[in-house]
């Protein structure tokens, strides 16, 4: 892509830069993809060069990462991301749908650059633990060398949390403590009608317990979401031995379709997953079950555009593990029941204003 704009620069200069550009530039997106911002650095003459550091790992939808250039211009209108995940540094936050999106409030704890819609359609709102300054530093008087982090809980959410849930609140256990509120049933179905027009409020807990229970469940299922491919696995059944050369194209649930059997996965020929408990298909995210999300995401596509092909295969033949997809599902099973139990431990939704 950066051979393709650089050579287009060229030959536009050499033809007299003429206007507009977008009646002379090459739009073959097997080639390159033209968003507004690229155009406009085009105009303005600016060159792209490669740079290794700009690799890096991205959570493009629900337990799907995939490898991402991330570099002004090549990704376009980065918002606030680059303080969120500066070049070396590492971050966590959750991800939000957002206020007309058209899905289910839902959020996920992710330590990856997370896709602008990441649900699937629309977009969504990260709220990351930690913020860097990102801002070169010049001269004599520059202090620091990189990235600076910040803290994202401000002193004054800290200095209120602590007014009412005791001065050991941590910065820490409000982040977490949102992140279990979030999950909560009782206050999805109670602020239904507002999530789907605005960001979540967080409402004032009128008992400091019920803050350390929301706590300890939002650190429980942030460590459960962000490390999910560490997560145990399931113990399914498998029709057999998973063969060296496992070849997943496209996988599918047992059953015909509008009877579907999702206590079973056919995963390639040959290969079965049996005993997937139906409470595994309970955690959703958006629209979909986490492992709907798995069976969407990993299979052999291609992109119509550029003729770019998706191959969930790459990352076993890569890393020497055939199995991977298989255990990924063992283990999005564990995360999905897990999840499920956390969530139903969660107190009652007991607030501050609350009518009685």
């Amino acid at each position: 892509m950066i051979d393709a704009y650089n050579a287009e620069l060229d030959r536009w200069a050499a033809a007299g830069s003429p206007q507009p550009i977008e009646d002379f530039i090459d739009t073959d997106p097997e080639r390159i993809s033209w968003a507004r911002s690229l155009r406009n650095a085009f105009k303005k003459d600016q060159r792209l060069a490669y740079s290794g550091e700009a690799m890096t790992v991205g959570m493009y939808r629900p337990f799907n990462k995939q490898r991402v250039y991330f570099a002004p211009l090549m990704n376009h209108e980065r918002g606030q991301q680059p303080k969120f995940f500066p070049t070396g540094e590492s971050n966590h936050g959750f991800y939000l749908t957002a206020p007309g999106a058209g899905h289910a409030a839902s959020a996920l704890a992710v330590d990856a650059v997370p896709d602008l819609a990441l649900w699937g359609s629309g977009s969504g709102q990260f709220f990351p633990r930690y913020v860097y300054d990102v801002e070169q530093q010049d001269g004599a008087f520059a202090m620091f060398d990189g990235p600076q982090r910040r803290d994202n809980i401000t002193d004054t959410a800290l200095a209120r949390y602590r007014e009412l849930y005791g001065q050991e609140v941590t910065a820490d256990d409000v982040f977490f403590a949102v992140y279990g509120l979030l999950h909560s049933e009782d206050y999805r179905r109670e602020f239904d009608a507002d999530l789907k027009k605005m960001l979540p409020r967080i409402p004032e807990l009128t008992d400091p317990a019920d803050f350390r229970a929301f706590t300890t469940a939002g650190r429980a299922l942030s460590e459960l979401h962000i490390g999910y491919e560490s997560a145990d696995s399931y113990p399914v059944e498998l029709s057999g031995p998973i063969p060296v050369d496992l070849r997943v194209t496209k996988m599918r649930y047992g059953g015909k379709a509008g009877n579907w059997d999702r206590t079973v996965i056919h995963v390639a020929p040959g290969v079965t997953i049996s005993g997937v408990p139906a409470a595994a298909h309970e955690y959703k995210l958006g629209s979909r079950s986490a492992l709907d999300w798995i069976l969407e995401r990993y299979q052999v596509k291609t992109d119509k555009a550029s003729g770019i092909v998706n191959d969930p295969n790459d990352w076993g033949v890569e890393h020497g593990n055939f199995a991977y997809v298989v255990e990924l599902i063992q283990r999005i099973v564990t995360v999905s029941i897990e999840t499920v139990r956390i969530v139903q431990s969660l107190p009652a939704l007991r607030y501050q204003g609350a009518a009685a």
